[in-house]
């Protein structure tokens, strides 16, 4: 009577033949080093890790490729700014490896837009309430159920994302 094969055995048997490329690899690493990158980030966004603790932890990561792992940071980073929420510490550490220039200047225009466009869309709103004879101190206007300031942002978002975009587009070629 023959042997029994589990599944692994079987496996093993029919891909024996099998390599990967330089490239897969190569791809392979990257998705790795993304995926500890990504969970790096979010413990410094939790405050479960510092500053200090962050960059030596890259470091440790790093092993030789510096500038893999800057390139790889670089792009997570700026795929996580949003126009909706506090940017310094991403730009803090995009300051660290060297790409924080531009995109310090992309999201400091779009927080100024967006202020523009908040004060502007307030006005309106409270002089529509006056027209129609609401008034006093204790009226306050809710902008996020503006549709107009709303469809606003949501241009401005797209925006700063085209901008952050042509960044990692840059950051990619190296």
């Amino acid at each position: 009577m023959g042997e029994i094969k589990s599944t692994l055995d079987i496996v093993l048997e029919k891909t024996r033949h099998l390599q990967q490329t330089d490239e897969e690899r190569q791809r392979q690493e990257s998705e790795r080093m993304t995926g500890r990158l990504n969970g790096l980030l979010q413990k410094y966004v939790d405050r479960e890790v510092s500053a200090e603790q962050f960059v030596a932890e890259c470091n440790a990561l790093a092993e030789g490729s510096d500038d893999e792992i800057s390139r790889l940071l670089s792009l997570i980073i700026l795929g996580r700014l949003d126009i909706d929420q506090d940017n310094a510490a991403f730009l803090q550490l995009l300051d660290h490896v060297g790409e924080g220039e531009h995109a310090r200047t992309v999201c400091e225009t779009a927080e100024k837009e967006l202020e523009y466009l908040c004060a502007r869309r307030m006005m309106a709103l409270e002089e529509l309430l006056r027209s129609r004879g609401i008034w006093g101190t204790a009226v306050k206007p809710n902008i996020q159920c503006d549709v107009s300031w709303c469809n606003g942002r949501e241009e401005l978002r797209k925006k700063m994302h085209r901008e952050l975009g042509k960044e990692k587009a840059r950051i990619q070629k190296g």
